[in-house]
């Protein structure tokens, strides 16, 4: 039988610097795609984005560890339980229409192919809130709470706009 996955406090504090990347090109390529008008850019933007969506997603929504499960988890750090509520269809379209080519993808009519940040207002706030629970800290390195401050001040303006936001996609 597999001992089950434990990291250690080293492998935690080396992964700050990682969680931090994962939000850092969430907002990054969002923000990029709502830049340009070239399609090709906008989605490619918008997809990479979608993807660390989906992984801080899961970086806050799963709450135990299985055996060999060796993800980084919000649950390694302390950080208190903030689940991640989708709209219906969201988490659907984050595991199959964004990493896999299906037929309900291509049937989708392009008016439901749009995605709408205020979908993921709560992405944003667990976020916002793990960067604050770290920020308290006091293991961290210089380069990580230079990073989780700088990215604490974008999630709390993102949090605060995200009122009134237009859709996004093809």
């Amino acid at each position: 039988m597999a001992k089950k996955f434990t990291p250690t406090e080293t492998q935690i504090r080396k992964s700050v610097l990682g969680v931090c990347y994962e939000i850092d090109q969430m907002i990054g390529a969002f923000s990029k795609c709502c830049e340009t008008t070239d399609t090709i850019i906008k989605n490619a933007c918008l997809e990479s984005s979608l993807i660390h969506t989906r992984i801080l997603r899961d970086f806050f929504n799963h709450t135990k560890r299985n055996k060999d499960y060796q993800d980084v988890l919000a649950i390694d750090f302390g950080f208190p339980e903030c689940l991640v509520t989708l709209p219906d269809g969201v988490n659907e379209r984050l595991n199959k229409d964004l990493a896999h080519l299906t037929y309900q993808s291509v049937e989708r009519p392009l008016t439901e192919k749009k995605w709408n940040p205020q979908d993921f207002k709560d992405l944003f706030k667990c976020c916002k809130e793990f960067c604050e629970f770290l920020l308290k800290k006091n293991w961290l390195d210089e380069s990580a709470r230079c990073k989780l401050s700088y990215l604490h001040k974008i999630l709390s303006q993102n949090v605060a706009e995200q009122d009134g936001q237009a859709q996004v996609g093809p």
